[in-house]
């Protein structure tokens, strides 16, 4: 996304759009495994390259409701970076003239 918000500064909005779509494609497949489990990857302690809010805990209640509120705002996060990458993509066909659409 940042690499759109560049080339649009750049001039290279056909370069722009062409990664803002592919921003949106990614971000779009990354919220459909989080919001509808498409797929069931387990993370574990012992997975190094694990983001803390991927990692589940299955302690206690207490845990359990910590884990569900990250992941929730793990979604938030998403949800925000789906709504900039829109953003960017219809800034890039704003600088063409909207003629692309």
């Amino acid at each position: 996304m940042n690499l759109t918000a560049i080339l649009t500064k750049l001039g290279k909005h056909n370069e722009a759009i062409t990664h803002a779509k592919s921003s949106i494609i990614i971000l779009r497949r990354l919220i459909d495994r989080k919001e509808f489990g498409l797929t069931k990857q387990s993370v574990t302690l012992s997975d190094p390259g694990a983001p803390e809010s991927a990692v589940k805990i299955e302690e206690d209640p207490d845990s359990q409701a910590l884990n569900n509120y990250l992941q929730s705002q793990e979604s938030k996060n998403l949800y925000m970076t789906e709504a900039i990458a829109y953003y960017n993509l219809g800034a890039s066909y704003e600088h063409l003239g909207g003629s692309k659409l």
